[in-house]
């Protein structure tokens, strides 16, 4: 179930870089240090809720920097369990 997470982010990720033509390179090297750090998140927290509210507030606010790519990865966060 934890996958699915990682495997939505990954999926907005290449998705972005791809129809930018490779001009997100920047923001998704970003992207995966976020990621990274979500991960690592959640292993400490007990309630994955905790990060997936924060997590899914930080997507709609970076949505120029590709954010909405991973709001469903954000989302997806609160059903991991």
């Amino acid at each position: 179930m934890k996958a699915v997470p990682l495997a939505l982010a990954a999926l907005g990720i290449c998705a972005a870089t791809v129809l930018t033509g490779g001009a997100f390179w920047p923001f998704a090297l970003a992207w995966l240090a976020a990621v990274g750090v979500v991960a690592l998140l959640l292993r400490v927290v007990r309630r994955p809720v905790a990060i997936a509210v924060p997590a899914a507030v930080a997507c709609i606010l970076f949505a120029f920097e590709g954010g909405l790519f991973l709001l469903p990865a954000a989302l997806s966060l609160a059903l991991v369990k």
